[in-house]
C-alpha cells in the first residue's frame, strides 16, 4: 500500500499552517500536549507497521520507520496513554481472543486443524524454498543449492498458523521494569512496539539492558539465536526524567536513545496562530488514527498477500538537510544523531497516513510541514534537556546575549568594544556573537559586527547552550 506525497517549494510554510490543520489544540485540550500526542501517534503507526514499511525514494530504496520517544509531563503522557496506547492494546486483546477462540473450540479450530491462515489460505506445512525445489529423495540440508540457501537467508518462510498462534503479540505493555526481558516474549515475526511506563527512578536501572538490546536488534529471542527488535514509547507522567537526567550511570546513557517529548516551557512554544478554538470536526484526528491503525495492524498480520506500506516522497535532500541539522546539535546533546535519525522519516510516515486515511477528506500538508514539525521536536527536547542539566547556566547566556544583542543595534562595532563595555569574558563574548550569526540575527565584517537589517531576538530557533 503506498501514499503519494510531493515536495513543495514554497518556502512560506509555517508551523502555525500545520498545527491549525491537524488541530493539536482539539487532540490534546492544550497546544503542547497536542503536539507530543501527534508526534507518538506517528511513532505508533511506525511501531507496528509491517516489516518493509518506510519512505519510498526515487531511487527505489525503501527508508525505514520507527522512533523510540519519552513523553513526560502529566498531561502528555495521560493523553498519549489515552488516545495512542490504549487503542494499541485493545486491537492486541482483540486480536489474541480470536486467536485463542479459533485454537480452542471444536468447531472453529480453523487455523490449526485445516492449517489454513485467518483469509483461509491454504499454508505450508514446511518452507516454501525447500518444498518448491528439494530434489527426491531429499537426504539433507547438503542438497540445497545456492540459490535456495539465498533466497532462505533473505525471505523468512510464509507465516505458519501456530507460527501466528505462538507468536502474536504486536504490542507489548511492560508491567514491570525488573522483569521487562520476560514480558518480550512471542512477539510477531520478533518484531514489537513496547510501552514502558516509569513509576520511579530505578525502573530505567533495572531494564537499561534489555531496552539496548530491544533497540539495537540484539534481544535474544528463543534458545535457536533468533534475535528480537522494536522501538519503545515510555510514558513519566511523574517526571522522573529530571531526576533521571541528573544521574550518572546506564539509565542516564540510556535516555539518550530516546527523543523527549515534555510538557515543560523550555520552548519553543506552539505559534499562538495555532491555538485557534476548537472545530469538533466530524473527521477528528484521534478517529482518523483509529481507522488507520486497525488498517496497519491488518496489514501486518495479514500474510504474505499484504503488502508493506509506503510513503513515495522525493526525501534524499529533506534526509539530508536533516542529518546536517542533528550534527549541528550533537555537541549540545551527544547521542542526538542517532536517536533523531529515522525521526523526520518516521513523522513523514505517520502523517501522510493520517492525512491520507481512507474515507477521510484529505488534509492536505507539505513536506516543509514534516521537516519544521520534526524540528520543533527536537528543539525542544535539545533546550528540555539544557534547563534540566544546566539551569543557572542557560539563564546567564541568554542574559549575555540579549546585552550583546542589543549593543550591534547601534551600528558595527567590533568584539573588543563589546566585551569591555559590558564587562563579560572574551569568550562568553565570542559565543555569543556566534550564536547570533547563527541564528541569522547578526552579521560581521571588516567594520565590526551588527545586526540584521529588521531581526528581532527569540530563543525559540536554537539551543542557548553547546554543552555536552
Amino acid at each position: 500500500m503506498s501514499t503519494k506525497l510531493v515536495m513543495n517549494s514554497d518556502p512560506s510554510t509555517i508551523l502555525t499552517k500545520f498545527f491549525t490543520n491537524f488541530e493539536v489544540l482539539e487532540l490534546g485540550g492544550d497546544p503542547l500536549t497536542g503536539a507530543n500526542t501527534l508526534a507518538t501517534m506517528c511513532c505508533a503507526l511506525a511501531g507496528v507497521a509491517r516489516h518493509g514499511s518506510g519512505i519510498l525514494c526515487d531511487n527505489g530504496r525503501v527508508l525505514p520507520v520507527g522512533s523510540s520517544v519519552i513523553v513526560t509531563g502529566s498531561s502528555s503522557a495521560g493523553c498519549v496513554v489515552d488516545e495512542v496506547l490504549l487503542e494499541i492494546g485493545r486491537r492486541q486483546n482483540n486480536f489474541i481472543q480470536h486467536l485463542r477462540r479459533d485454537t480452542q473450540s471444536k468447531h472453529q479450530n480453523r487455523l490449526l486443524r485445516q492449517n489454513c491462515s485467518i483469509d483461509g489460505t491454504p499454508l505450508p506445512e514446511t518452507s516454501e524454498v525447500f518444498s518448491s525445489e528439494l530434489p527426491a529423495p531429499y537426504d539433507g540440508y547438503s542438497e540445497v543449492s545456492r540459490n535456495q540457501w539465498l533466497r532462505m537467508l533473505g525471505k523468512a518462510p510464509t507465516e505458519s498458523a501456530e507460527s501466528i498462534v505462538t507468536a502474536p503479540k504486536f504490542f507489548v505493555g511492560v508491567p514491570d521494569a525488573k522483569n521487562m526481558e520476560k514480558s518480550l516474549v512471542g512477539l510477531h515475526q520478533n518484531r514489537a512496539l513496547v510501552h514502558l511506563p516509569l513509576s520511579r527512578l530505578a525502573d530505567l536501572e533495572s531494564c537499561a539492558i534489555a531496552t539496548g538490546a530491544l533497540l539495537d536488534g540484539s534481544l535474544r529471542a528463543g534458545d535457536v539465536g533468533e534475535s528480537a527488535r522494536g522501538h519503545l514509547i515510555v510514558t513519566d507522567p511523574m517526571s522522573i526524567l529530571n531526576e533521571a537526567a541528573r544521574q550518572q550511570g546506564a539509565s542516564s546513557s540510556l535516555l539518550g536513545r530516546f527523543l523527549w517529548l515534555g510538557d515543560n516551557d523550555s520552548g519553543p512554544e506552539v505559534p499562538i496562530d495555532a491555538l485557534g478554538k476548537a472545530t469538533n470536526r466530524k473527521d477528528s484526528l484521534t478517529r482518523r488514527y483509529r481507522s488507520v491503525l486497525g488498517r496497519t495492524i491488518a496489514g501486518r498480520i495479514g500474510g504474505d498477500r499484504m503488502s508493506p506500506q509506503t510513503v513515495e516522497a522525493n526525501f534524499s535532500n529533506a534526509q539530508i538537510r536533516w542529518t546536517r541539522f542533528l550534527l549541528d546539535l550533537e555537541k549540545t546533546v551527544p547521542g542526538i544523531a542517532g536517536a533523531a535519525r529515522s525521526l523526520l522519516a518516521t513523522v513523514l510516515f505517520g502523517l501522510a497516513e493520517l492525512a491520507r486515511c481512507p474515507g477521510f477528506p484529505v488534509l492536505a500538508f507539505e513536506m516543509q510541514e514534516a521537516e519544521e514539525f520534526a524540528r520543533f521536536l527536537v528543539i525542544r527536547m535539545v533546550n528540555m534537556r539544557g534547563s534540566l542539566l544546566y539551569s543557572g547556566e542557560a539563564t546567564r547566556r541568554q542574559n549575555q546575549i540579549k546585552r550583546v544583542f542589543q549593543k550591534l543595534a547601534r551600528g558595527p562595532v567590533q568584539p573588543r568594544t563589546i566585551y569591555q563595555h559590558l564587562n563579560l569574558r572574551s569568550e562568553d563574548c565570542y559565543e555569543c556573537l556566534d550564536w547570533l550569526r547563527s541564528s541569522n540575527l547578526a552579521t560581521a565584517s571588516d567594520a565590526g559586527w551588527m545586526q540584521v537589517e529588521g531581526a528581532e531576538l527569540s530563543f525559540a530557533g536554537r539551543p542557548i547552550l553547546t554543552l555536552s
